[in-house]
């Protein structure tokens, strides 16, 4: 009895999550993006494009192109933010730029989403974990 209650209660808890978030904001994505509990990959993990961490979770997929983000990343990061202690300027979320930006805090190539600013300031979201101000 227990067992089936908790599988009813995760099923209801999935479906839940899934009519909540079942739309991802267009401004991240011209990709037809669809909500997975679970990657569809026969990996059943992915990368998200954002943050480039590996994911076997909730996510939002372009299965086709093989675009995937983590369900926080699509949600939750903030479009501007201010990193007082590393640059003076507020950085916006930048995620469709043509070249490999070097972030200016660690020196390490970003492929992925990063903040930037109009001065050519920019910060990949792993530097950026820690002491940030959000606007």
């Amino acid at each position: 009895m227990v067992a089936f209650f908790a599988t009813t209660i995760t099923a209801i808890t999935v479906l839940t999550l899934f009519a909540l978030y079942n739309t991802v904001p267009t401004l991240l994505s011209t990709h037809p993006l669809t909500f997975l509990p679970i990657p569809t990959y026969s990996t059943y993990a992915f990368t998200c494009i954002a943050c480039g961490s590996h994911g076997s979770g909730f996510s939002y997929s372009c299965a086709h192109c093989e675009f995937d983000l983590h369900m926080n990343c699509a949600l939750f990061l903030p479009a501007r933010i201010r990193i007082l202690n590393k640059h003076p300027h507020e950085l916006t979320l930048a995620f469709d730029f043509p070249e490999i930006f070097a972030c200016n805090v660690c020196g390490a190539a970003v492929e992925n989403y990063l903040w930037r600013c109009d001065c050519d300031f920019g910060i990949h979201l792993g530097c950026t974990k820690h002491n940030q101000q959000l606007q």
